[in-house]
């Protein structure tokens, strides 16, 4: 199966405290990148994860800008997509944060209700995808709401080492309304399947189905810019509008691994760049519905000479053709251009 692209949207999550590893950054605007595929929920967030066993580094945006906290793998991609400087470059400041260093940081989060969240462990993040930070919105998202009150237990913040001022003051915010469930459809879910908690694996995933399905189909936004208009509306718009505002970039990558013939990760690049697909229709015809019978392989033999899949000979622009060889006129409509 052939990979796609998921598209998702960056969120700039301002650093207002550098740990140890950034010491050398005071003075610099730093943001933790956190990729998002909701951007219509971050009215919602309450607070952000990060995984503590993980390796990040940080990320000059332009000389003397910004800088980028996320993980390697993601910057890379992010350099073929014109977020760096120079094209397909990532200029290395801190080649090594810690995730144990970021937890606990304190953060400015666009379009969030509250003035300030804070980073949190959560293990079952996976480098090898989005940026290795994730926004929470446990209001709306049944694995965040089961992290979410499963920090809340003081037997869990020992356990991490959270201070209770980093998650008791933060509370679900209802921001999408759906019909037959109501708000806060995240918890309304985990409670009515019995979820147990975040290793609940099997009903959590059934409860993320329906809640997002159900979301962005019947969901009515209540809540932040958008408010009465539904999620699919509101989508594209609080992207937009983040983006506009300099807090949100377009981050694209591949849905799983792929590796080259040179054995190298491929990326998602923004180039400038035709690609012919052999499987368009060439005067009403499918291109590749019969090999050119001078070569071994279709793909060699230019779309434009292969036979109509209609007639048995060959196009005479073909060059292994033989001398005289004609075509039959095919009847099939010319495609619009």
């Amino acid at each position: 199966m052939r990979a796609r692209t998921h598209r998702y949207t960056g969120i700039k999550l301002q650093l207002l405290e550098l740990p140890p590893s950034l010491a050398a950054l005071r003075g610099r605007t730093v943001y933790a990148i956190a990729a998002t595929l909701r951007p219509e929920t971050m009215c919602g967030q309450t607070n952000c994860w990060a995984l503590p066993s993980g390796t990040y580094g940080a990320f000059e945006q332009k000389p003397g800008g910004d800088v980028f906290v996320c993980s390697h793998r993601a910057a890379r991609n992010m350099a073929f997509q014109d977020a760096f400087a120079a094209f397909g470059k990532c200029e290395v400041l801190v080649e090594r944060v810690p995730g144990s260093e970021l937890i606990g940081l304190p953060l400015r989060a666009p379009l969030c209700s509250y003035e300030v969240i804070y980073m949190l462990p959560l293990l079952s993040i996976k480098m090898g995808k989005g940026t290795g930070i994730v926004t929470s919105v446990p209001s709306d998202s049944p694995d965040d709401y089961a992290a979410f009150t499963e920090l809340k237990k003081p037997k869990k913040q020992e356990f991490y080492g959270i201070k209770p001022e980093w998650i008791e003051p933060y509370e679900p915010v209802a921001i999408i309304e759906i019909a037959g469930i109501g708000t806060c459809a995240a918890e309304a879910m985990c409670t009515k399947l019995g979820v147990q908690g975040p290793g609940d694996v099997e009903r959590l995933a059934e409860a993320h189905d329906v809640v997002y399905t159900q979301g962005f189909y019947k969901g009515v936004m209540v809540r932040g810019e958008f408010a009465g208009r539904t999620v699919q509306e509101a989508k594209p718009l609080c992207k937009a509008l983040m983006v506009a505002q300099g807090s949100a970039l377009t981050y694209l990558e591949p849905d799983k691994e792929v590796i080259s013939r040179s054995d190298d990760e491929c990326v998602v690049a923004l180039v400038d760049q035709w690609c012919a697909r052999r499987t368009r229709p060439h005067h009403g015809c499918p291109a590749r519905t019969m090999p050119c019978p001078h070569h071994a392989l279709s793909a060699p033999c230019p779309a434009r000479t292969m036979p109509c899949p209609h007639h048995a000979l060959p196009a005479p622009d073909c060059p292994a053709a033989p001398a005289g060889a004609r075509r039959t006129p095919c009847s099939a409509p010319r495609p619009a251009r």
